[in-house]
């Protein structure tokens, strides 16, 4: 899995290898070029997939067929119950970080290494409410595993999920979302038609949506689970059902249908990890017959031949290529943004060998004394033309997103958008819960009450939730494109310091110097949406607002309670010595208080929706003007690169004036013989599999 986009992150860390080490590369254009800061994101870049699925949906199944191992508890009482990040590491090993900050690690240092059987009793006695350690003592637990899948930074993150029997788990599935790349949906066919599943689906998914500035929820991705368990055509009623619970949502979600099982007993048999005698043993193994597709196979009919028949059975690999292709597509940029500063670095090198050649060759037919002057008041000049056109793209940017003290930037617009925005979509969710309270009022009792107010206090908690990140996500969207105009500007600016240093030069030297056409805007834009990626998942996460109310003090107020009477009681009560008493109910005073109740709690949502504006508000700002602090970063590391290459080159220029006309002669064959090989490497680069990004 993601062999495609491990080989070109290869492809391109080969060449930047043959670059770095190559002798004809100017070591000062390559210092300048802040290549290696690329390299290392590119290095590092990680890929985190979330699984999220009801309980016992085979979520941890689908983790092992994912992983090719039998790690995780398939046991249906084995409920997860705290994150769990499935690793690369060459030694299987346990970390797990307690809430009081205590990291346990398995095995500890020094004692002996732990067997996969081992690995899976502690996660079961680790991870899920079976065992003693839960959620309230244990934050996250990360398992380290020689795993192929996750080799080159790719993590899975395992979640307590849907329909969780306990709150916690929820929150702690919700509060993962902002920080993965991808998240898994994984649904058993019998759940898509219910009515509870629709709601509580179709919640997760919008705030799953809500909590990455992907557009329409590519990051997203569906798995109907147990094909091999369920007819085609209950799988296909299945996919069309959901398709339909996510019309409103996603415009074209990405469905696949997979048996996580197949494909975890494929791959294990293909590891060696399983014996095709286990797998012939296992009733549940019935697949098609090559020969004679209406006579399936199970048992001992099913050959070492049929295993790639099990794995296509279990349709894995779909949703494998899947995978890739959004990982290929999310991490291009690490991979664009180091090939083309590659291609910078070797035409840099090439024009600085070439001027310095040209210039070595007339300085014989210049006053040295002269021209070496006027070489030092040029660097002068050209420092004082680096400071007045850096102040003015700042403050071209800083008009643009910060704004000025008359208040019209970007800023100003984006909290001005979210006072009338609050105001509307305040109203749509009023709207929405007294039309819920409506419904439920007519079948009110003692016995539903607390179950009614409480699906209303959830209905506003997640409406308040999803309308948070929906502005979050609007704002930071908006802030995108606003960058794409202050993108366009760039340049501008930038070829007006080329301009201006030319001038110079030609003003104070009577020529130029190389030219300086070699700057990557799109670098600096890449990074920065990535930036902005960043920021948006933290905010995102800091923003968290809840509703709370209590429905038994309303119950208590409204009961009654009285000694019984009758003769028969007395009689009992004279020989027991126990009294008794009836409870009586007044149901209309009971539901009127409820009413007052649930009408408190819609008018409250005006004070905490008008909260939550004030809240992103305030969030924004910080994010904001970080963003912009590392585009100044950004914008000037790109100057520095190219007023760095000038000055090097011209003090190149005056070191050789300092050289007798014997010492130029080497130089100059060194320099050609330099150029020879810059030539080589440039003809290689372009011809190799990474050639159209370089």
């Amino acid at each position: 899995m993601f062999e495609s986009y491990i080989e070109s992150k290869k492809e391109v860390l080969r060449i930047v290898d043959e670059v770095t080490n190559n002798p004809a590369i100017d070591k000062k254009v390559l210092e300048n070029s802040r290549i290696e800061q690329d390299v290392n994101n590119l290095k590092n870049g990680e890929f985190k997939i979330a699984l999220i699925a009801p309980f016992s949906a085979g979520k941890s199944t689908f983790i092992n067929s994912l992983i090719g191992q039998d790690l995780l508890s398939m046991e249906i009482t084995a409920e997860t119950s705290v994150i769990t990040k499935v690793k690369y590491a060459t030694d299987i090993k346990l970390e797990i970080k307690h809430r009081n900050g205590q990291l346990e690690h398995i095995p500890a240092a020094g004692m002996p290494s732990i067997t996969v059987s081992e690995l899976k009793a502690i996660l079961e006695s680790k991870t899920t409410v079976k065992g003693d350690n839960t959620e309230d003592n244990i934050e996250e637990v990360k398992v380290y595993y020689p795993i192929e899948m996750c080799k080159d930074k790719v993590e899975i993150v395992d979640t307590p999920g849907l329909f969780a029997r306990h709150e916690k788990h929820k929150d702690i599935t919700t509060n993962i979302m902002p920080s993965v790349n991808a998240v898994i949906f994984m649904i058993d066919p019998e759940s898509v038609g219910q009515v509870h599943f629709t709601e509580i689906i179709q919640n997760y998914v919008r705030n799953a949506d809500k909590s990455s500035m992907e557009r329409d929820g590519k990051h997203i991705f569906f798995v109907i689970n147990k094909i091999d368990k369920f007819d085609k055509k209950d799988i296909q009623k299945a996919r069309i059902e959901l398709e339909k619970v996510l019309a409103d949502i996603i415009p074209d979600p990405q469905i696949y249908e997979v048996s996580a099982y197949y494909a975890m007993l494929g791959k294990m048999y293909m590891a060696k990890t399983m014996a095709l005698e286990d797998i012939r043993k296992d009733r549940k193994v019935i697949i098609p017959n090559p020969e004679e597709p209406e006579y399936p196979l199970s048992g001992k009919e099913i050959t070492a031949r049929h295993i790639p028949v099990i794995l296509e059975e279990s349709k894995i690999r779909e949703l494998e290529n899947g995978l890739e292709k959004y990982l290929e597509v999310k991490n291009e940029y690490l991979i664009t943004n180091v090939a083309s500063k590659l291609s910078t670095v070797i035409e840099q090198s090439i024009i600085q060998k070439m001027t310095e050649l040209e210039n070595i060759k007339t300085l014989t037919q210049q006053e040295k004394q002269r021209f070496s002057l006027q070489i030092q008041n040029l660097q002068e000049e050209i420092k004082e033309i680096e400071h007045i056109e850096k102040r003015r793209i700042f403050a071209s940017v800083d008009k643009r997103i910060i704004g000025t003290s008359s208040g019209d930037g970007f800023v100003e617009e984006i909290l001005d958008k979210l006072d009338s925005t609050i105001i509307k979509q305040t109203q749509k969710l009023e709207t929405s819960l007294r039309k819920e309270w409506a419904e439920q009022q007519i079948g009110l009792d003692k016995d539903n009450a607390e179950s009614i107010v409480q699906g209303l206090i959830t209905t506003a908690e997640n409406g308040i939730e999803l309308m948070s990140k929906d502005l979050v996500k609007t704002s930071f969207t908006d802030f995108k494109n606003e960058l794409e105009c202050v993108f366009l500007d760039i340049p501008m600016y930038m070829e007006n310091l080329k301009d201006r240093v030319e001038q110079a030069e030609i003003s104070f030297a009577g020529k130029t110097f190389g030219n300086m056409d070699n700057y990557k805007l799109d670098n600096i834009q890449e990074s920065i949406n990535s930036i902005v990626d960043n920021e948006f998942s933290v905010t995102i996460m800091e923003i968290s607002d809840t509703v709370s109310s209590n429905i038994s003090q309303a119950y208590e107020d409204n009961e009654t309670v009285t000694e019984k009477r009758g003769m028969w009681y007395s009689v009992k009560k004279f020989f027991t010595g126990n009294r008794e008493y009836d409870r009586q109910f007044d149901l209309h005073g009971f539901k009127n208080q409820v009413a007052f109740i649930v009408d408190d709690i819609i008018k409250s949502i005006s004070a905490q929706c008008s909260e939550v504006g004030i809240k992103i508000g305030t969030a924004l700002q910080t994010p904001i003007i970080n963003i912009n602090d590392e585009l100044h970063k950004e914008v000037e590391a790109v100057i520095f690169a190219l007023i760095k290459n000038k000055t090097d080159l011209l003090n190149k220029v005056l070191s050789n004036m300092q050289k007798s006309d014997e010492e130029n002669e080497q130089t100059v064959q060194l320099l050609n013989e330099e150029l020879h090989l810059l030539k080589q490497l440039k003809n290689e680069t372009n011809c190799c599999n990474i050639g159209q990004a370089v």
